[in-house]
């Protein structure tokens, strides 16, 4: 539980479920997938023509891409850049 809103699950290996309140988006949702090649998968999304914003980079701990489906979904890509990736 990394604060009162958010809870994580690990699902085996690096395979994390993480979940997020956000009452300001009730009814829609908000899911992060963590990758292993963040740059390689926003690659791919752009040959199918969808878009990511900027990748934000924290040196050391992850890098993040998120993209807004037509139904107001956050969808955000991860890479863990940690020591212990």
């Amino acid at each position: 539980i990394p604060h009162d809103t958010e809870a994580a699950w690990q699902l085996g290996g690096t395979s994390w479920v993480y979940v997020v309140e956000d009452a300001g988006r009730a009814g829609n949702a908000l899911l992060t997938l963590m990758v292993d090649d963040l740059d390689e998968h926003v690659r791919q999304l752009a040959e199918r023509g969808l878009r990511t914003g900027t990748v934000e980079r924290v040196e050391g701990k992850y890098a993040k891409a998120s993209i807004t489906d037509p139904e107001g979904n956050l969808i955000s890509f991860g890479e863990n850049l940690g020591d212990d990736a």
